[in-house]
């Protein structure tokens, strides 16, 4: 006889089972989506997409480069189509195209539904992965905080960092020089800067655990937001697999305690930053566009 309790110890030959199903099951929905989408098109294509993956990339850290190479080679008046793990993507690399389809954003055109919904997963849900009425109102409080007069105060971060990049570039002897990491650290120094007046300096200091982190949310988004298979929705580990949670979560705590010191200062010693402007947006919380703690955050 077998007992309720013992029937849950699955067996080596039984979890292969389960893991040999769940792989077919996902292989079988990107082939039915691929099939679905394979219609007639004048838009010209990448060649040689093969079946279930698509086009071959390496990694999600080569997709950029992939698509400049695809786009230069492939495109007509600016526009190429692209398939990845059974999803038609198309790249627009022209400047009038691009602005056609900026004009119609975000309610006439709109990114795919697993976009918005990556960037909630990693507590990223802000203006620059929102779509329809949650644009509109992000737009009301982020908007001003980026004003061509509010940029302009933020030009003095940018100018640091600017001076250490080109100070850590003549002090290289190597040529040629492979720019990618110092232009990532100089990126995300800016960021750091801009956003909180939080000087994390990777580009002279090396690694930092807010620059850490930001480097694994950003690799999290990139691969999640290509994946055939929502892997981070998997219950209690789901969000953990790629480190983005993880990164996720000590980055909205530090945010959360920079909040509680920003709201503690008076006028006068609060920094010129980009947090202090939208936490001055935002201050009217019975106004329609008013932002929860957490979407602030996001932003």
């Amino acid at each position: 006889m077998i007992n309720s309790t013992s029937s849950l110890d699955l067996d080596p030959f039984t979890l292969s089972l389960l893991a040999l199903a769940v792989t077919t099951i996902a292989i079988l929905s990107v082939a039915i989506r691929q099939k679905k989408q394979d219609v007639n098109s004048s838009i010209p294509k990448v060649p040689g997409p093969r079946p279930i993956i698509g086009n071959k990339i390496e990694s999600a850290e080569e997709l950029v480069v992939k698509m400049e190479e695809w786009a230069s080679k492939y495109s007509k008046n600016g526009i190429v189509e692209m398939n990845l793990y059974g999803t038609r993507y198309i790249i627009v690399c022209d400047d009038r195209a691009a602005a056609k389809l900026e004009a119609a954003r975000p309610f006439e055109v709109t990114r795919l539904p697993q976009f918005e919904a990556v960037f909630q997963s990693l507590s990223s849900q802000g203006l620059f992965g929102a779509e329809g009425e949650n644009w509109k109102k992000d737009r009301r409080i982020v908007g001003p905080s980026l004003s061509r007069k509010n940029v302009r105060d933020y030009m003095s971060s940018v100018k640091i960092v600017t001076h250490r990049l080109m100070d850590k570039l003549d002090s290289l002897k190597a040529s040629p020089i492979a720019i990618n990491e110092l232009l990532l650290c100089a990126t995300l120094d800016i960021i750091a800067l801009v956003a909180c007046t939080a000087d994390i300096d990777s580009l002279r200091q090396g690694e930092s655990n807010m620059g850490n982190d930001l480097k694994q949310l950003f690799k999290a988004l990139s691969i999640r937001t290509i994946s055939p298979v929502a892997y981070w929705k998997i219950p209690l580990i789901g969000n953990y697999l790629d480190g983005g949670g993880s990164a996720a979560d000590r980055l909205v705590k530090t945010y959360r305690k920079l909040i509680r010191e920003n709201e503690e200062l008076s006028e006068s010693e609060k920094p010129n930053n980009f947090l202090t402007k939208v936490l001055s947006l935002n201050k009217d919380k019975n106004s329609e566009y008013a932002m929860a703690e957490d979407r602030l955050i996001g932003n």
